[in-house]
This record gives structure tokens, sequence and C-alpha cells, in this order.
């Protein structure tokens, strides 16, 4: 019973360090080349150890992360931002551009159509 333990153990052991030594090389690939680059530049200008390498992959991960959550933060807020752009615009050329014909033929080009025909009823 104890020599089936130690194995599985062993075993267990062995493939989470393969596993992890795996994971080290593609988990880099998941940054971002601008990230790759600055990470091997200061390992090697600051003569990082392997240890203090991973540690700093590992941070730039989490810098990732924050990243791409500011972003799509201020993304949400440029949509709000652009919408109220587009309608100042559509004013803008309602108001000083296009005479009353011309406003007429706007606003009907903006009224909703259907993109497909209705369906028969049954």
């Amino acid at each position: 019973m104890l020599l089936p333990a130690a194995t599985t153990l062993l075993a267990g052991f062995l493939l989470g360090y393969a596993v992890a030594g795996r994971g080290t090389g593609a988990s880099e690939q998941e940054l971002p080349s601008d990230l790759l680059a600055w990470e091997r530049a200061v390992a090697e200008a600051l003569e990082l150890r392997p240890a203090q390498r991973d540690d700093l992959r590992i941070l730039l991960f989490h810098y990732q992360n924050e990243r791409q959550r500011l972003l799509h933060r201020h993304l949400a807020e440029a949509d709000e931002d652009w919408a109220a752009l587009d309608q100042r615009f559509e004013d803008l050329l309602q108001t000083r551009i296009l005479d009353n014909g011309q406003q007429m033929l706007a606003a009907d080009l903006s009224r909703p159509r259907p993109v497909v025909d209705a369906a028969p009823p049954r």
C-alpha cells in the first residue's frame, strides 16, 4: 500500500514539474510583443536570475491584465462620447447645412426599415 502511494505522489510531483516547465514557455507567448521585448531587455540589462525572471513575468501578466481592464473601461466611456459626437454632427447637419426638403429626405433615410420581408401568415 505504501509503495503505490509513494509512486503516485512521485509521479504527481514529476508531472506537475513538467507541466510547470512547459507552462512558462506557453505563457510567454501570451504576453504582447512589447512586454516580451521589455522583459528580455530588463532581464539582460539587470542580469536577473531565473527566479527573478519568473517573478517579473508573473508581474507582467498582472500588468497586462490591468492594461486590458483600463482599455476596456476607456473604450466603454469613449462609446458614449462617440454617440454624443454623432448626435451633435447630425444636429449640425440638419440645422446648418440642409434645407427643408433635404431635412425631410434625411429623416426618411434615418427611419428604420425591415431587413427581411415579413413572413406571410400561416
